[in-house]
């Protein structure tokens, strides 16, 4: 099976698992919104184009089309977006009409990852590329409280160099913890109430590009490693990994009924010359098993 979700790189797919049959994906073209069709809800059709704004800086300058690195919702009435011009937006989910703007005070530190769910509908997390997680506020669409979880767990001496940005946000089921990933490796967790660091691990075979809440564990995307991991809340990897098509994963989304996961990546950059392929298999996962079908989806 296959899926046309434009001529536009995909970098996000969000399925907001709560039964109205709802998926959503967002890149360098328009965030889209496709809807589980069919009587056993087996295929996709497009609903709704949104188009994010533009941004203008204080400079005078305005951003070009900016792309959409991360998607999320609450109880489904809303879908969030981190784009790339140092803003996260709000649409109606029905409508598309957009709803708020949480605007970056640095406009080159661009988001990449968001976070926001129903038992907490007054707090909305992003992460950017430089390494910053926010917690903002979405009655005054204000930054409350940001956090550089890498200076956490390093001291001033033994700074990480090189990329560090945040690369997947996600909370537990209950939403009192944060669990984040960032671009050095890290995995961190937090209580969300006070912000204060639970646990916190380092992958040195792999970069975890998505996060995925399941029962008791969280699934991890990830980068240059062939598989999905499951880590618990104290960032300790539990279970074997499930081994995935691509060489690198970088999403994830669930049916409405929670019982299929989908894992999206790339074989561009895979090191043996034969498995090396501009096509991207989507691999499906039933209940955590190996691969029950791949969708190949086809460049266009």
């Amino acid at each position: 099976r296959e899926m046309n979700a434009g001529r536009a790189p995909v970098y996000c797919l969000y399925g907001d698992g709560t039964g109205n049959g709802v998926m959503w994906s967002g890149g360098d073209g328009d965030v889209r919104c496709w809807k589980w069709v069919g009587a056993d809800q087996s295929k996709l059709e497009l609903k709704r184009t949104i188009v994010p704004p533009n941004k203008r800086f204080a400079s005078g300058m305005q951003s070009s089309h900016p792309e959409t690195n991360a998607l999320s919702s609450d109880d489904g009435g809303k879908i969030f977006g981190a784009c790339g011009n140092g803003s996260a937006f709000g649409w109606d989910a029905e409508t598309g009409q957009l709803c708020e703007t949480f605007q970056s005070i640095d406009s080159t530190d661009y988001m990449l990852s968001i976070h926001k769910d129903a038992k907490r509908p007054d707090l909305l997390v992003t992460g950017s590329y430089q390494g910053v997680v926010s917690f903002w506020d979405t009655r005054s669409g204000e930054a409350t409280r940001s956090i550089v979880p890498t200076d956490l767990v390093t001291s001033k001496r033994n700074r990480v160099k090189g990329f560090k940005g945040i690369n997947a946000i996600q909370a537990d089921a209950e939403s009192n913890f944060l669990m984040v990933a960032d671009g050095a490796g890290f995995l961190h967790s937090f209580h969300i109430a006070s912000g204060l660091g639970f646990a916190s691990s380092r992958q040195t075979d792999c970069v975890v590009e998505h996060l995925l809440p399941r029962p008791g564990h969280f699934l991890a995307a990830c980068s240059n490693c062939p598989t999905v991991k499951k880590f618990d809340l104290k960032c300790a990897e539990v279970g074997p990994p499930l081994a995935t098509s691509n060489f690198s994963n970088y999403a994830m989304a669930q049916d409405p009924k929670q019982t299929m996961i989908f894992v999206a990546g790339s074989n561009r950059h895979n090191p043996e010359p034969k498995k090396a392929s501009i096509l991207s298999p989507i691999d499906v996962f039933v209940c955590n098993s190996v691969p029950s079908f791949t969708i190949e989806a086809t460049p266009v």
